[in-house]
């Protein structure tokens, strides 16, 4: 089953730079359950899903969306001249329209070295920096020449994803995914070309990211945060931009945050003086870590406050700034003035300076895998008993040592446990490091499981489900501090080759073989009643093995 990462594509895998007209596409709807797959109209027999929308139950749990786009450069392609580099770009421009507010991420799949744009309408070859959210050139880790980009995008608003190459006069096929938190429109914009390119460009806006790492202890400066009673520890930050543009303020710690924006000067004993805005949680108020967006001027300083949605509570933290320019972020001191004595324990309010141990920030990089379970898939007995659940097995490497999360998204109550290698079916507790049935909350019917990996090293991931005999298809995401390879090992499971290994407990007069029984069990099976009368030891080895198997 094709994952959201592809290999490189083959060079004759696409006709034409419009390959939707070429593909026939299949809705289904199984138990409110959307799938839309795409079939190859020269090979009838490939299918390929270019948007697995694992929906909600009725209960409305929350939805990941992959959207594919298919495309290819030509000498027939539209040309523009890339930050005013020399030579010939090919591009092809689509047409992003988000059916739902919120976060996504655009990620290439090509044979060439490819870059990235995402524009608010209007696209203007001649002006590449105008109406620019962002650009990539590789993915987030550097790790590949293919680009991944992440933008917050506004509900049926049509922007430009463009789609050129890193080094001039290239061309050849492409694929573009998406994934977020709805179904995205993509749709190839016909751009002319029969205009002369000019030969200078400004350099394209940068997305740059600033970091401010500190503490809040109890010989931080207080103040009452609107007006609630107790005293709220905080730490005033001097801002200034190097550049005119929206800026975004993300916290980071584990306490529960707040932060305020001001113009200066910052009064303590006034907090709705000068303040430009606030916020509690982030965007979709799924964390308790604030996120606050304001458009800021160049050369002009702004006070951040950091402080705590509780009162009296201390600890460590980050702030990340994110925008068109790098941010200055300065520890800045409360000068106390006449009568900045309060009410809060009769303490003035001054700024000391202490040394912190730094915050340092690692990344999350998710890794994506999708997959299903069919009749086909092999099979174990998650339970000690006769029955069967099917699983599917997904082979781990990390790229850096870390802590890691699996967590799933199916319409089906699903099932993980991670191994260190070899993965037993016949003996699911060997070799065991975690396992799982719901998430955090307990109240999602979809795994979310962390461990500690070693880069390198080789884990199995299982993927089956809470009840028996269940089959249908899942979505695995797994964040971390760098990116998981994440493979199929079903094929090499069913292929193995047969080890006999015996076990003998005197105690319980307990034996146990292992002979790939689930693989001899299918032949077996396959062979049909007619086999076992012609030959009457078929069924004598199946009852053998089937014991052993139960064992």
């Amino acid at each position: 089953t094709p994952g959201v990462s592809l290999p490189p594509m083959n060079a004759t895998s696409v006709s034409s730079s419009a390959t939707t007209a070429a593909i026939l596409t299949t809705t289904e709807n199984v138990k409110g359950m959307t799938r839309i797959i795409k079939h190859s109209s020269k090979e009838p027999s490939i299918e390929q899903t270019i948007l697995f929308q694992i929906a909600p139950l009725a209960n409305g749990k929350s939805v990941v969306r992959i959207s594919h786009y298919s495309g290819v450069l030509t000498t027939s392609s539209s040309t523009f001249t890339r930050n005013g580099r020399s030579g010939t770009f090919y591009f092809e421009a689509i047409e992003v329209t988000p059916k739902r507010t919120g976060n996504y991420t655009f990620t290439s799949n090509s044979t060439i070295d490819n870059y990235g744009y995402l524009y608010t309408n209007p696209f203007n070859p001649l002006n590449t920096t105008s109406n620019l959210l962002t650009h990539a050139d590789d993915n987030e880790n550097e790790t590949s020449d293919q680009f991944s980009l992440t933008c917050a995008l506004q509900a049926d608003t049509s922007y430009t994803l463009v789609f050129t190459t890193f080094d001039p006069d290239l061309t050849g096929p492409f694929s573009i995914f998406t994934l977020g938190p709805s179904r995205i429109s993509l749709r190839r914009l016909s751009i002319l070309s029969t205009f002369s390119i000019a030969t200078t460009f400004k350099t394209p806006a940068i997305t740059v990211a600033s970091n401010y790492s500190s503490a809040l202890d109890m010989n931080s400066s207080m103040f009452t945060r609107n007006g609630r009673s107790g005293t709220f520890y905080f730490e005033a930050i001097a801002v200034t931009p190097k550049r005119t543009g929206n800026y975004t303020f993300k916290s980071y710690s584990t306490i529960d945050s707040y932060g305020y924006l001001y113009t200066n000067p910052f009064d303590p004993l006034n907090t709705t003086s000068n303040l430009l805005t606030h916020a509690d949680d982030n965007e979709d108020g799924t964390s308790d870590q604030f996120s606050l967006t304001c458009i800021l001027q160049a050369g002009t300083s702004y006070t951040l406050i950091f402080t705590t949605f509780d009162a009296g509570v201390t600890g460590l933290f980050s702030v990340v700034a994110v925008g068109p320019g790098r941010v200055s972020l300065l520890r800045k001191n409360i000068t106390p003035v006449p009568g900045m004595y309060d009410t809060i324990n009769s303490r003035q309010l001054t700024e000391r300076n202490h040394e912190y141990r730094a915050v340092t920030l690692q990344p999350v990089i998710a890794s994506n895998y999708s997959g299903a379970l069919n009749n086909n898939s092999p099979t174990f007995s998650r339970d000690g008993t006769s029955d069967i659940w099917y699983y599917e097995a997904i082979q781990a490497i990390p790229k850096r040592t870390g802590n890691y999360t699996f967590k799933s998204y199916s319409a089906i109550d699903s099932y993980g446990y991670l191994y260190a290698n070899p993965f037993d079916p016949l003996n699911i507790a060997s070799n065991l490091l975690a396992s799982s049935d719901d998430d955090e909350t307990g109240i999602d019917d979809q795994f979310s499981m962390s461990y500690p990996l070693e880069a390198g090293a080789n884990y199995n991931l299982i993927f089956t489900t809470f009840d028996r005999s269940l089959t249908g298809r899942f979505f695995i995401v797994v964040s971390g501090p760098a990116r998981v390879i994440l493979r199929s090992m079903n094929t090499t499971l069913k292929q193995s080759s047969t080890t006999t290994s015996t076990t003998v407990a005197s105690r319980c007069k307990y034996y146990r073989l292992k002979i790939s029984a689930c693989f001899i069990l299918r032949v077996l099976r396959k062979s049909g009643a007619k086999t076992y009368l012609k030959y009457p030891h078929c069924g004598l080895w199946y009852t053998f093995f089937s014991l052993a198997a139960a064992l």
